[in-house]
């Protein structure tokens, strides 16, 4: 099975036949292959990606701004008119 984030193999160590060998309950080698669908190195690396972009947006939210679809803050721009001065 590939790793859903980076899409490369995982290895298990033990193997997933091995663990299997081991369980009194009965699972299968199948069952430890579709338990183990990501790295933990992927699923940490997104978790924080994730956590710094709704860091991001929580702060753009509480100034004002807003977050474009990359992460960005974006600044609105106006018009002042020479009436509002």
């Amino acid at each position: 099975m590939n790793c859903t984030i980076c899409n490369k193999p995982i290895t298990l160590s033990p193997s997933a036949t091995e663990r299997a060998a081991k369980d009194v309950t009965g699972k299968s080698a199948a069952y430890y292959t579709n338990l183990f669908t990501t790295h933990s190195k992927c699923s940490v690396e997104k978790r924080e990606r994730e956590t710094v972009e709704l860091i991001r947006r929580k702060h753009a939210e509480r100034e004002g701004l807003g977050v474009d679809s990359f992460g960005s803050v974006v600044v609105s721009t106006f018009t002042i008119r020479q009436k509002d001065l």
